[in-house]
């Protein structure tokens, strides 16, 4: 079974242990220790803990790089438009505020989940729009 051990709200390392209480033998020294079997992506040292989530931080994109990445993946910015729709009030508005004048975007955003839920991707594909975009 393999475990991430978090400090300071930080992966710190991971490891493969034969049972759970191998890995609570060493629980004591960790501000928490998360059995991480079978998540994908798994988590790396590095990685963020926040409210019960592993998450990767990833640098803000600007809009441009935001917009450029979902054009070359494939979503128009005609269909953010119309997934925005779909959300209900007062989040539609104010995710149609966000969407038009953000200086940046953040991969942790709820929105961002959202959206990428209303789309059909993935939690991987999503965070694949931050790589990518990112180098554009």
């Amino acid at each position: 079974m393999k475990y991430a051990f978090i400090n300071d709200n930080e992966v710190k390392f991971t490891a493969d242990f034969e049972s759970e209480e191998q890995a609570m033998l060493e629980a004591h020294l960790y501000q928490q220790v998360v059995l991480i079997d079978g998540v994908s992506p798994e988590p790396q040292a590095g990685w963020k803990w926040n409210n019960g989530v592993i998450y990767r931080e990833f640098t803000p994109l600007s809009p441009r790089q935001i917009r450029l990445a979902l054009i070359l993946m494939g979503i128009s910015l005609s269909d953010i438009d119309t997934n925005l729709d779909l959300l209900p009030e007062p989040t539609k508005s104010l995710a149609k505020v966000s969407w038009e004048y953000s200086l940046e975007f953040y991969r942790d955003d709820p929105l961002v989940d959202a959206v990428s839920g209303l789309l059909g991707w993935t939690s991987e594909q999503a965070d694949y729009l931050w790589e990518y975009g990112v180098t554009l």
